[in-house]
C-alpha cells in the first residue's frame, strides 16, 4: 500500500487514524469539528484547536470553522466576507491559512481552515500524539 505524504509526525498520524477507524467502527457520524470547543467566537466562525495537528512543521495549529456545519459551497455571503476579515485580523499569529483539496478533506461536510504557525515540535498545551 502506497503512503500517503503527511504533515504529522509518525505518532501523530497513527493516533489520527486510529481515532478514525475508533470512530467508525463506534458508528459515530457526528461532525468532529461541531464538538470542538472554541478558542475564540466570532458572528459566524469560531477558531478550535486541531486535536491532530500538523505537528511535522507547525508549532500551533488552530482551525476556522464556520457555526453552520456547511461545505464551502453553502457558505453565505456574510459568512464569507467575516471569514476574509478573520483572516486579516489573525495574520499576525500564523505564517499560513492552509485548506486542503476536496479529494484531501477529512471532514468534506464542515468546512475548515488550517491556521499553522510554523514551527515546532508543536507546543500546543493538549497536543499528546500518543492519544487514542
Amino acid at each position: 500500500m502506497e503512503q500517503k505524504p503527511t504533515l504529522r509526525l509518525p505518532a501523530g498520524e497513527v493516533a489520527y487514524w486510529r481515532a478514525r477507524q475508533l470512530s467508525k467502527a463506534a458508528g459515530d457520524h457526528s461532525c468532529p469539528l461541531c464538538r470542538s470547543p472554541s478558542l475564540r467566537e466570532f458572528s459566524f466562525w469560531r477558531l478550535i484547536l486541531n486535536d491532530f495537528p500538523y505537528d511535522k512543521i507547525a508549532r500551533t495549529h488552530h482551525m476556522l470553522i464556520p457555526k453552520r456545519c456547511v461545505p464551502q459551497e453553502a457558505l453565505t455571503s456574510q459568512e464569507s466576507a467575516e471569514l476574509e476579515d478573520i483572516k486579516k485580523q489573525l495574520a499576525e499569529n500564523y505564517h499560513y491559512y492552509i485548506e486542503a483539496t476536496p479529494q484531501q478533506r477529512s471532514v468534506p461536510g464542515h468546512y475548515h481552515l488550517h491556521c499553522v504557525e510554523l514551527g515546532g515540535p508543536c507546543s500546543q498545551p493538549d497536543h499528546n500524539p500518543e492519544r487514542e
